[in-house]
């Protein structure tokens, strides 16, 4: 499989959305960016098959948590309600800043 040209998010201010949302949006096209595209084949590496041995899916499984790590700073956006509760969604459940 060819891999495909990492092509960066290109996030702009909503004007109409509050400031908050913006500042996430920002810092979620940041991470993405910055550690999830250019990082692609190894995130996944444990999804092929062929020349992937156990050492590769163990890095592979720790830059996938290092880099959850750094999404769940402050201010990203993250939930702090679980995606199966009848809240997430609703504004009862905030996202965290």
């Amino acid at each position: 499989m060819q891999a495909l040209p990492n092509r960066p998010m290109n996030v702009q201010p909503v004007p109409t959305l509050d400031q908050r949302l913006n500042d996430i949006r920002m810092k979620t096209a940041e991470i993405v960016n910055s550690n999830i595209l250019p990082n692609e084949s190894k995130l996944w590496a444990f999804r092929r098959d062929e020349g992937v041995d156990e050492q590769d899916k163990k890095d592979s499984r720790d830059l996938r948590r290092e880099i959850q790590g750094r999404s769940a700073r402050p201010g990203c956006g993250r939930r702090t309600c679980p995606r199966n509760t009848a809240a997430w969604g609703s504004s009862s459940c905030r996202t965290r800043t």
